[in-house]
């Protein structure tokens, strides 16, 4: 038996969340070769996850791969993005001057969403919407990573009201804000990272908890720890005051 045949027969009893299961086939698809038979073994699955070169897309699929197989392999421990997140005004700025892709980027930059999120017209609720869908990879609707309210600005909820998405598959969107960002010299900036700039920005402007569920995370850790960005610049912005020092004298 092959090993993508047999890993369908063992996601087919579990129970999971349609996009979890869509991530499994994904995962499996990603990591093991289409002829690859069974048995795999665990020296076999470790050498093909060393392939995946970014450790947190390599951790996830380390954990797909344990439960699919019944493995044990030890999963890399997550990394914080540490690349230069571009002033929030200058994002802004690039986002409202492409009109074709605008309403995607003001909701990932001013609501937080994830790239596959901006894709589904999500349930307005009171100030609020509702996130609870996004277009998976194979083009299908599932649920979303997290699911919760966002509250956006008042005038991007208005545009939203209005607002009807045109269908583009998660990799052409992803693809061309890479294009965007590249063209206009910000060679560290992707799609996903403009959820990083919404954190780092409104981090500012928001208790941590407020952030939390503006983020649908489950813990502040994450929010915190992998998605607000501190620079040397705002230590020094709080550090570099005489109120600081009147204070201690």
């Amino acid at each position: 038996m092959k090993c993508h045949e047999y890993a369908q027969q063992q996601i087919a009893t579990k129970i999971l969340k349609y996009s979890s299961t869509v991530n499994y086939l994904y995962t499996v698809k990603k990591v093991i070769p289409e002829n690859m038979e069974m048995p795999l073994t665990e020296v076999q699955a470790h050498q093909l996850l060393s392939k995946i070169v970014n450790p947190n897309t390599r951790r996830s699929m380390t954990i797909v791969i344990n439960s699919v197989f019944g493995f044990n392999l030890k999963k890399p421990k997550p990394v914080r993005w540490e690349g230069h997140i571009p002033d929030f005004d200058t994002l802004d700025a690039l986002i409202q001057s492409s009109p074709r892709i605008r309403m995607y980027g003001n909701l990932m930059l001013h609501a937080g969403f994830r790239l596959g999120e901006t894709l589904v017209k999500q349930r307005i609720k009171g100030m609020g919407i509702i996130v609870e869908s996004q277009l998976q990879r194979n083009g299908e609707i599932g649920s979303a990573k997290s699911m919760g309210q966002v509250i956006p600005p008042t005038w991007l909820l208005d545009e939203y009201r209005e607002w009807q998405p045109k269908y583009i598959n998660p990799n052409s969107l992803s693809l061309m804000f890479f294009r965007l960002f590249r063209k206009n010299g910000m060679e560290d900036m992707s799609a996903h990272k403009l959820r990083h700039s919404f954190a780092t920005y409104y981090a500012k402007k928001m208790s941590v908890e407020a952030l939390r569920k503006q983020m649908r995370h489950t813990s502040i850790n994450t929010t915190m720890a992998f998605y607000v960005h501190v620079s040397d610049e705002d230590i020094a912005s709080v550090m570099h005051t005489r109120s600081l020092r009147a204070i201690n004298q």
